[in-house]
């Protein structure tokens, strides 16, 4: 009985033992010999570089060209193969000593590899912020994802209510201060991470308001008839908005002090400076009662004689009291 002639049952397989599922310059490709009977297990290989698909031998396919030197059961890719299909054919010499080639499935094309490029990084999550008279401070975490890029910094913008930007800060931390605002205005606060594409996307936007500092004193002058006490009515209005300020801006103490100046005996002069203060006195502390306002300390004082001794006694500045709050 004649030995028999190698035939092939399963054909032979290209596969990329480099990058799985892609075939890409510089990775290695190994040869699947497939089934076989009648053979010798004894194989030989030529690989071939297609510009399309074959179907057949490839040695008959005026697109396919056989790599010089591969030989071997595993073949490197080379630049030379970007685009084209591999195919290896792979030979026995058969049990009878009549050689029997198959050809493998063509691969799929050769590629360069696909680079994923940095992008902007997501905006920073659970942004808050927190306002003093004129500063913000924003506090913020690290966003879900850096876009491929390592963040480097981060960005807080403060806008306005229309929109424009009016203040800002750069950290690579994950607070920041904002300072030269303005007191008692609102903004609106954001943060951006920065790499090294660029500013990435806003986080959430948090709504501040600044607080707006209460005075610390307020004062009037009453202006009485030349040797008189007596308030005037421009007097006592002027003394009701004292009153009021003094309850909106929590003030706790007064000082009112009455000039005189008037020709003879100084203390004259100091009882009617001291009568004058008291009256401004008085008028204040019924105005604040109606008000609800209790436990401003009021203090008053004579100036008469004292000052601007020098000016006619019916001068404005000799006929006189002063009322000066603090807190």
């Amino acid at each position: 009985q004649n030995p028999p002639a190698a035939v092939n049952t399963v054909a032979p397989t290209v596969t990329d033992s480099t990058t799985a599922g892609a075939f890409v310059p510089g990775d290695t490709v190994t040869a699947g010999n497939g089934t076989w009977t009648g053979d010798t297990a004894t194989y030989s290989y030529q690989w071939y570089s297609c510009s399309d698909v074959p179907s057949g031998d490839p040695s008959q396919d005026e697109n396919c060209y056989a790599v010089s030197g591969a030989t071997g059961s595993s073949y490197v890719l080379t630049n030379a193969d970007l685009g084209n299909t591999m195919v290896v054919a792979v030979t026995d010499q058969g049990q009878n000593g009549q050689p029997t080639t198959a050809w493998s499935t063509p691969s799929s094309a050769v590629a360069l590899p696909s680079v994923s490029l940095p992008a902007l990084a997501s905006g920073p999550l659970n942004l808050t912020a927190t306002g003093a008279t004129t500063t913000i401070n924003a506090t913020w975490q690290a966003p879900s994802t850096d876009g491929g890029s390592a963040i480097t910094g981060y960005v807080v913008s403060v806008r306005n209510t229309s929109g424009v930007i009016v203040g800002s800060c750069y950290t690579t931390t994950l607070s920041c201060v904002v300072a030269n605002l303005t007191p008692g205005q609102t903004y609106s606060v954001s943060v951006a991470a920065v790499n090294a594409v660029g500013t990435g996307d806003s986080s959430n936007t948090v709504a501040v308001s600044l607080v707006k500092p209460l005075p610390t004193t307020a004062s009037t002058i009453a202006y009485f008839a030349n040797a008189k006490s007596a308030l005037n009515a421009a007097d006592k209005a002027n003394l009701v908005r004292l009153a009021q300020a003094i309850k909106a801006d929590g003030l706790k103490h007064v000082t009112v002090a009455g000039y005189a100046s008037a020709p003879g005996k100084s203390s004259d002069n100091s009882v009617l400076g001291i009568q004058r203060a008291k009256a401004v006195a008085a008028f204040l502390k019924a105005e604040l009662a109606k008000l609800g306002v209790h436990g401003v300390v009021i203090t008053t004082k004579s100036l008469g004689a004292s000052h601007f001794v020098g000016k006619n006694p019916n001068d404005a500045q000799n006929r006189r009291a002063t009322a000066v709050a603090t807190k």
